[in-house]
């Protein structure tokens, strides 16, 4: 049994991806499925025209207000909001004009185009590059030496220079609509733009290599796509469900009666958690229970994590919390053998980057056949390997990795990098992206933020800041606004609309561009919406909770490499390596079939800042799973199920509300996300 059980969920499942019975399914799907399919650009449009909307009530609510965190999960709470209004209008316009109204698959394409454009335009990405390519040029001073310690290692064309240009978005009571602004920011921007089009183009590639052995073959069930799966697909009766009306109908009461506590604070709130923190001792070791100093240890219900539990494999959601309260306690373990005074303690991050690592050199030993094929098909074009339904052709999407990385490499080495440390940062970039979203695909995982571990973090652990020229170091900083966090990846997002194409009877062949599409609208409404609001509040003026916060760290870390220089860091190397080892021997186990009630989801998952506020929603969404399932069957977990998703679309539409209200008048409104 178990040589058969590793036979069929191992390697091999990558050989049969090319079934003829899937091919058949393919041959005789309804001529009018297929017509509904069919894309009318009008979809596209409308997300293109919602987008600038979209980049305003993000900054609003993750940067100026630094208050509700939408494109920190994996399921983007703004993009569902928007979702649902169209929805309403579009139920609207079919009763009235049928032939007018949008089909399931441009719902599907408005709902990938935005999320797109979403993944770019957050605040740990487009916003935070604006502000990282400026920040030295204003914030140096005699003090910090910063202009000259590493100021000319930084790129005139990829950085703002005129510092009198900058005045006006530090100190605000400005227009950023004046041909000096916009010439001193545009220019470095759009080559940004550039940069940033051929990573998301590479991550495309590479999800048309896995989509198939992952979708077909695996049959992984993507839980993120659900709910708009769900929403878009008439056969479902989501819309027709009152328990899940009743979800929606719960959340609401509570978003209502909460937002309007937070306009006026003496009517009644009704709370969601409660923190335990001032019940845990401060002395040591108990001090280091939580995530931070002076962080709070929630235990409660976030409605909206509860609903996204339920979706994922009992024993992943059960990894997730339970890896966390383990991980809090070996703190406290840690501490008292005194070893909260090494830098990186707890190693809670190094550990879960270290089980993204390692998930993705087991999961390219695992799809090692389909390898093989990919490049038999893209090499001599063997005609026995079928890649018509993919996202693009095999040849295509491994010359566009080849090329997309010559490209970024070459990019880094003309701002003065080195090839070779060039090569190895975008590597161990997309390796960690990868396993992202293999997690993603199989499990649904809520978020996946790994706060301050990207490639940089690495190479420094690895081989300390001394061994690095200055400029290497300043460059890997100039890189910061798309490798401080994890949370709002737009590769998972990319999978999970190949995905949802393939539900909704659409050709992949148009989903590319459609999402690269959406990635330059986000981008470049994320500058734009950017620079004209802050040249109205000041970006250093007070006014904006965390622009200025979050562009210092890279650069006062660059000056700590600079004016510092550390040694390799044995021991976050080490928590990093048994996270790698932890995460491989768990999947190993599991793939050849014995039992283990541990995933490697759980390992990853808690370097992810949001988890202390979110684990015992999840604990709780195990507890109700487990039971249901147990005692009552698949039957009444699937009623629960409809209520769950009911609480996520309930949150999502009040959300997008406040954060609206929140966003047109510049005040505090209630956030139903973590």
């Amino acid at each position: 049994m178990g040589k058969q059980k590793r036979k069929i969920t191992s390697e091999d499942l990558a050989d049969n991806s090319g079934s003829t019975a899937m091919q058949a399914q393919e041959a005789t799907r309804p001529q009018e499925a297929r017509a509904a399919a069919r894309v009318r650009f009008r979809a596209v449009a409308l997300a293109l025209l919602l987008t600038p909307l979209n980049a305003f009530m993000l900054l609003h609510t993750e940067v100026v207000r630094f208050q509700a965190y939408p494109t920190s999960f994996a399921l983007f709470g703004n993009v569902i909001g928007f979702m649902a209004v169209l929805m309403l209008l579009n139920a609207l316009i079919r009763r009235r004009w049928p032939r007018a109204a949008l089909t399931a698959a441009e719902l599907l394409v408005f709902y990938m185009v935005l999320c797109a454009a979403s993944a770019v335009g957050s605040d740990q990405s487009g916003f935070l590059l604006v502000g990282i390519i400026s920040h030295v040029t204003w914030f140096a001073t005699p003090t910090n030496n910063w202009k000259e310690l590493y100021g000319p290692d930084l790129p005139a064309w990829l950085t703002v220079q005129n510092r009198e240009a900058l005045r006006g978005y530090y100190l605000g009571a400005s227009n950023f609509w004046r041909w000096e602004h916009i010439a001193a920011w545009m220019p470095p921007l759009l080559l940004w733009l550039v940069f940033l089009l051929v990573l998301v183009g590479v991550m495309l590639c590479i999800n048309t290599i896995v989509r198939r052995p992952w979708t077909d073959a695996q049959r992984l069930t993507y839980p993120i796509v659900t709910l708009p799966m769900q929403m878009v697909d008439e056969k479902e009766g989501f819309f027709r469900s009152r328990l899940m009306w009743a979800g929606v109908a719960i959340v609401s009461v509570i978003g209502i009666i909460n937002g309007l506590h937070m306009l006026s604070p003496s009517l009644p709130e009704i709370p969601r958690y409660v923190n335990i923190a001032p019940f845990i001792p401060q002395q040591r070791p108990w001090s280091a229970f939580p995530a931070w100093r002076g962080a709070e240890v929630d235990i409660g219900i976030f409605p909206f994590v509860f609903g996204l539990g339920l979706l994922m494999p009992l024993d992943l959601v059960f990894s997730c919390w339970f890896f966390y309260l383990l991980t809090r306690f070996l703190a406290v373990w840690q501490s008292s053998r005194g070893l909260d005074n090494v830098p990186g303690f707890p190693f809670d991050i190094d550990q879960a980057s270290g089980a993204f690592l390692g998930i993705f050199l087991y999961l390219v030993w695992q799809i090692r056949r389909q390898l093989g094929r990919v490049l038999r098909k893209a090499l001599w074009n063997d005609p026995s390997i079928d890649d018509s339904r993919e996202p693009m052709r095999y040849r295509t999407a491994v010359l566009g990795i080849l090329f997309g990385m010559a490209f970024l490499i070459w990019f880094s080495t003309r701002i003065g990098m080195s090839a070779g440390i060039a090569l190895v940062f975008f590597v161990l970039y997309f390796a960690v992206s990868l396993g992202i979203t293999r997690m993603r695909a199989e499990a649904g995982i809520t978020n996946h933020d790994i706060y301050m571990s990207g490639p940089e973090v690495v190479l420094i652990n690895a081989f300390g800041s001394q061994a690095f020229s200055r400029i290497d170091l300043s460059v890997m900083s100039l890189f910061y606004w798309f490798n401080r966090a994890y949370d709002g990846h737009p590769m998972p997002q990319q999978i999970e609309g190949f995905k949802l194409g393939e539900k909704g009877g659409m050709s992949l062949r148009t989903l590319p561009g459609l999402m690269l599409l959406g990635t330059v609208a986000g981008a470049l409404s994320a500058f734009l919406v950017m620079l004209t609001v802050m040249y109205q509040l000041g970006a250093a003026s007070g006014k904006v909770a965390v622009s200025t916060n979050l562009t210092e760290e890279t650069w006062a870390r660059l000056a700590n490499w600079v004016s510092s220089p550390t040694g390799p860091n044995w021991v976050s190397l080490t928590y990093r390596g048994i996270g790698g080892a932890l995460s491989i021997l768990m999947l190993t186990l599991r793939t050849r079939g014995v039992w283990c009630p541990f995933h490697p989801v759980g390992i990853a998952m808690t370097g992810s800042w949001f988890m202390f506020r979110t684990w015992s929603s999840l604990m709780f969404s195990w507890l109700v799973k487990y039971f249901f399932l147990r005692y009552g069957g698949r039957n009444r977990y699937g009623q629960l199920v409809q209520f769950a998703l009911g609480m996520v679309l309930g949150d999502c539409v009040i959300g997008c509300f406040w954060a609206v209200i929140g966003a047109s008048y510049n005040i505090r409104t209630f956030n139903p996300w973590p």
